[in-house]
């Protein structure tokens, strides 16, 4: 299974709003129901995803999970921010071009 989305939920928020927010639990709900999340799996961090007007800061609203039998399988996943996502010299300082938010690319070998 597959699943992926704006969940409006990034590990950061915990960091720059301590107890405010709880994503941690969010997170950790979806790898104990057996889902993993494909770029905090691959790298290890979050990228952003997310380019509101006026953010300072990197937000990964954008998600990709996949169930615990494709885990394995998952051979890249990425968040897509280049010429045609981005508008803008540095790409994050200005208005995107077709979203506030950039997509995440998942390559699966089946």
């Amino acid at each position: 299974m597959i699943v992926g989305g704006d969940f409006n939920a990034a590990r950061l928020f915990d960091e720059v709003y301590p107890g405010q927010h709880d994503f941690g639990a969010f997170f950790d709900g979806m790898e104990r129901r057996g889902f993993c999340d494909c770029h905090w799996r691959i790298h290890g961090q979050e990228k952003q995803t997310f380019w509101r007007k006026g953010s300072v800061r990197p937000y990964q609203d954008d998600h990709l999970f996949v169930s615990e039998t494709l885990a394995p399988h998952v051979r890249r996943c990425a968040v897509v921010d280049d010429e045609l996502v981005a508008s803008g010299n540095p790409p994050t300082a200005v208005a995107r071009m077709l979203s506030d938010h950039g997509p995440v690319l998942l390559e699966i070998d089946i």
